[in-house]
């Protein structure tokens, strides 16, 4: 083999190992960019928030996975170690009422929205009254719960209600009232649950702050 023949064909393996590291390299490199991290899974609102997902403004925080269609609710506690939960309560008739995202002697502040399920036969055309009391009993704001969905069940139905009201002074104690719809005006058909609070004299929107005091 001449000299010339023998550069020839150095130069072309060379060529032909640079142009296969060439390759490796994109091929690892779009490997490397392209490959897909593994999906978070999300079932809870840390773990939601974590995701990108919108976190909305309420008290306490809600975040919506559009992926599952599931909103999830930020747990808040306090120095107790109690939590907004779902409760449920014993009106004075022994009827039982549920009320979403709430603690026993919370603090509150305009406007209060509130949720909850109560049996439908405690509404007259899907509502019932919502009062909120000052401790002598002085009424500061009323409203109207509203059933949501189907009312015309025996089961309990989703409700909610919205409160606005001025005039309170912050750590002043008060009472939710709500109350059976009774348009018979019968006594024996009366029957409501009050619940203590405690105020906030700010309007906060949507706020709806845990008590660190007992009433």
């Amino acid at each position: 083999m001449s000299r010339n023949s023998k550069w020839l064909t150095i130069s072309l393996v060379a060529i032909i190992v640079i142009l296969l590291g060439l390759l490796v390299y994109v091929s690892w490199d779009k490997l490397w960019f392209n490959q897909k991290s593994p999906e978070k899974v999300v079932n809870s609102f840390e773990s939601c928030a974590e995701a990108g997902n919108p976190v909305m403004g309420s008290y306490p925080r809600q975040c919506h996975d559009p992926k599952s269609n599931q909103t999830f609710t930020e747990v808040i506690k306090e120095d107790n170690g109690q939590s907004l939960t779902t409760r449920r309560y014993q009106s004075s008739g022994g009827v039982e009422i549920e009320i979403n995202n709430w603690a026993d002697n919370i603090k509150v502040a305009s406007p209060l929205e509130i949720t909850g399920r109560v049996p439908s036969n405690w509404s007259f055309e899907a509502s019932f009254p919502v009062i909120l009391e000052s401790s002598s009993g002085e009424q500061i704001a009323r409203g109207v719960a509203q059933l949501q969905g189907d009312w015309m069940t025996e089961q309990p139905v989703p409700w909610t209600a919205t409160l606005e009201f001025t005039g309170v002074t912050t750590g002043e104690k008060g009472v939710l009232v709500l109350q059976k719809d009774n348009p018979s005006g019968l006594a024996e058909n009366d029957d409501s649950l009050r619940l203590n609070v405690r105020f906030l004299d700010a309007y906060s929107g949507n706020a709806l702050l845990l008590s660190n005091s007992v009433i």
